[in-house]
Protein backbone atom coordinates (compact mmCIF):
# COMPACT_ATOMS: atom_id res chain seq x y z
CA UNK A 1 0.00 0.00 0.00
CA UNK A 2 2.37 2.32 1.06
CA UNK A 3 4.40 1.77 -2.56
CA UNK A 4 1.24 2.63 -4.11
CA UNK A 5 0.72 5.65 -1.92
CA UNK A 6 4.25 7.18 -2.93
CA UNK A 7 4.14 6.40 -6.25
CA UNK A 8 0.74 8.25 -6.27
CA UNK A 9 2.58 11.31 -4.70
CA UNK A 10 5.17 10.85 -6.96
CA UNK A 11 2.82 11.14 -9.96
CA UNK A 12 0.71 13.97 -8.61
CA UNK A 13 4.22 15.86 -7.70
CA UNK A 14 2.87 16.20 -4.35
CA UNK A 15 5.36 16.47 -1.03
CA UNK A 16 8.54 15.55 -1.15
CA UNK A 17 9.31 13.65 -4.20
CA UNK A 18 12.45 12.67 -3.88
CA UNK A 19 11.79 11.16 -0.64
CA UNK A 20 8.56 9.19 -1.92
CA UNK A 21 10.70 8.09 -4.67
CA UNK A 22 13.32 6.91 -2.33
CA UNK A 23 10.78 5.27 -0.28
CA UNK A 24 8.86 4.11 -3.25
CA UNK A 25 11.86 2.18 -4.34
CA UNK A 26 12.57 0.75 -0.60
CA UNK A 27 8.96 -0.77 -0.27
CA UNK A 28 9.21 -2.61 -3.64
CA UNK A 29 12.60 -4.30 -2.24
CA UNK A 30 11.38 -4.96 1.14
CA UNK A 31 8.72 -6.81 -0.53
CA UNK A 32 10.56 -8.88 -2.48
CA UNK A 33 12.31 -9.81 0.54
CA UNK A 34 9.29 -10.56 2.22
CA UNK A 35 8.38 -12.86 -0.55
CA UNK A 36 11.25 -14.99 -1.05
CA UNK A 37 11.69 -15.20 3.10
CA UNK A 38 8.03 -16.19 3.40
CA UNK A 39 9.04 -19.34 0.50
CA UNK A 40 12.09 -20.05 1.75
CA UNK A 41 10.44 -20.19 4.90
CA UNK A 42 7.38 -22.61 3.86
CA UNK A 43 9.75 -25.14 2.33
CA UNK A 44 12.01 -25.28 5.50
CA UNK A 45 14.78 -24.68 3.18
CA UNK A 46 18.60 -24.39 4.58
CA UNK A 47 18.91 -21.44 3.12
CA UNK A 48 15.88 -19.50 4.70
CA UNK A 49 18.24 -17.99 7.39
CA UNK A 50 20.57 -15.56 5.37
CA UNK A 51 16.91 -14.40 3.37
CA UNK A 52 15.72 -13.53 7.06
CA UNK A 53 18.93 -11.98 7.79
CA UNK A 54 18.63 -9.65 4.25
CA UNK A 55 14.59 -9.19 4.80
CA UNK A 56 15.50 -7.46 8.54
CA UNK A 57 17.64 -5.12 6.76
CA UNK A 58 15.04 -4.28 4.37
CA UNK A 59 12.88 -3.80 6.38
CA UNK A 60 15.22 -1.76 8.81
CA UNK A 61 16.33 0.45 5.70
CA UNK A 62 12.58 1.03 4.74
CA UNK A 63 10.99 1.86 8.03
CA UNK A 64 14.29 4.81 8.47
CA UNK A 65 13.17 6.28 5.49
CA UNK A 66 9.69 6.09 6.21
CA UNK A 67 10.02 7.49 9.51
CA UNK A 68 11.29 10.42 8.22
CA UNK A 69 7.75 11.28 6.97
CA UNK A 70 6.55 12.41 10.26
CA UNK A 71 3.25 14.16 8.79
CA UNK A 72 2.17 10.94 6.65
CA UNK A 73 0.39 8.65 8.47
CA UNK A 74 0.55 5.90 5.72
CA UNK A 75 4.37 6.33 5.33
CA UNK A 76 4.25 5.97 10.00
CA UNK A 77 2.22 2.95 9.50
CA UNK A 78 4.73 1.39 7.35
CA UNK A 79 7.55 2.09 9.27
CA UNK A 80 5.70 0.42 12.22
CA UNK A 81 4.93 -2.64 9.78
CA UNK A 82 8.65 -2.72 8.83
CA UNK A 83 9.83 -2.42 12.65
CA UNK A 84 7.89 -4.80 13.30
CA UNK A 85 8.61 -6.98 10.46
CA UNK A 86 12.45 -6.69 11.32
CA UNK A 87 12.09 -7.41 14.61
CA UNK A 88 10.17 -10.90 13.75
CA UNK A 89 12.99 -11.44 11.16
CA UNK A 90 15.61 -11.26 13.61
CA UNK A 91 14.19 -13.45 15.97
CA UNK A 92 13.53 -16.28 13.61
CA UNK A 93 17.52 -15.55 12.83
CA UNK A 94 18.69 -16.29 16.08
CA UNK A 95 16.18 -19.21 16.43
CA UNK A 96 17.24 -20.85 13.53
CA UNK A 97 21.04 -20.41 13.81
CA UNK A 98 21.41 -21.63 17.71
CA UNK A 99 18.87 -24.32 16.30
CA UNK A 100 20.91 -25.42 12.90
CA UNK A 101 24.30 -23.52 13.50
CA UNK A 102 23.10 -21.93 10.22
CA UNK A 103 26.54 -20.78 8.34
CA UNK A 104 29.03 -23.24 10.17
CA UNK A 105 30.49 -25.66 7.51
Amino acid sequence: MTAHHCLDKICEGVGPVKRHAKAHSLTMDCQAFCNLSSALIARSSDLMAYSCEACAEACRCCAEECEKAEADAMMQRCAKVCRDCERSCREMVRTMKAGTKVGAR
